[in-house]
This record gives C-alpha cells, sequence and structure tokens, in this order.
C-alpha cells in the first residue's frame, strides 16, 4: 500500500509564523510544514497511489513510482521543497504526455487520469504543487 499523490491548485499552506520553515524527520527528509486542512479545500486532483519512502530505501523508483507521476514530477514541484510553479502551455503539454505513460507498479492509477490536462487547463495561469497523502 502506497499514499495518493495529489496536485493542489493554489499557494502551499504554511502556518504563518514559520514562513516556509522546515522540520527535519528522523530519515533526514527536509519536509514543509503545511496545514493540511488548508490543502484539502484547494482545488485538487488525485493521480494515484505511489510509494516514495519504499522507493528510496530499496533503491528502486521503477517498481514504486508509476510512469505517470514520475513525468508529473519533472514539471509540479512537490510541496516539501517548499515552492510552487505556475501553470502554462509547458506544463500542460508534458501532463499530456504523462497521463498516457504505462503504469508498470503494482499501484493504482485514477481511472480518469486522462481528465488531469483539462483540469490544468480550468487552473492556467495559477500556483500548483503536489502533495503525497
Amino acid at each position: 500500500m502506497g499514499c495518493d499523490y495529489t496536485i493542489h491548485i493554489g499557494e502551499i499552506p504554511v502556518k504563518p509564523d514559520q514562513k516556509m520553515g522546515f522540520v527535519h524527520l528522523a530519515l533526514g527528509i527536509s519536509v514543509a510544514e503545511i496545514i493540511y486542512e488548508k490543502a484539502l479545500d484547494q482545488p485538487h486532483f488525485t493521480i494515484g497511489e505511489t510509494s516514495f519512502l519504499k522507493a528510496q530505501l530499496a533503491q528502486d523508483r521503477a517498481t514504486y513510482i508509476a510512469m505517470p507521476i514520475e513525468k508529473l514530477l519533472q514539471v509540479i514541484p512537490e510541496y516539501q521543497s517548499g515552492k510552487t510553479k505556475v501553470i502554462d502551455d509547458a506544463m500542460i503539454s508534458v501532463v499530456r504526455e504523462a497521463v498516457s505513460a504505462p503504469n508498470m507498479t503494482g499501484y493504482h492509477m485514477r481511472m480518469n487520469l486522462h481528465e488531469l490536462p483539462k483540469f490544468l487547463e480550468e487552473h492556467k495561469g495559477k500556483p500548483c504543487y503536489s502533495i503525497c497523502w
């Protein structure tokens, strides 16, 4: 079992007193401390399941991270980076390619993944980021 990889529209909702402060977990991974409730209120699109932790521990991304997600990671930053990227035509072009990429993992991708480019078109010009819940 993995976690759900989602794309969120908007700025990363961080605690106001931290201004993207980072906390270090036991594994040495930097994670931005976000307000999850606010993230859930943002428009978002669930891509599917993945496991970045298993991929890191096993040193095997191909088994634990589906190709559509790998391609999305090229253009949509993860919230841990503290950065967002504005949705533009170049991003949407990569996303169109990503949603048709094969999934060779045992993780499930959303059945209507092909609707992601349309979702991003509706939010063009806005910032976005990804979260793995």
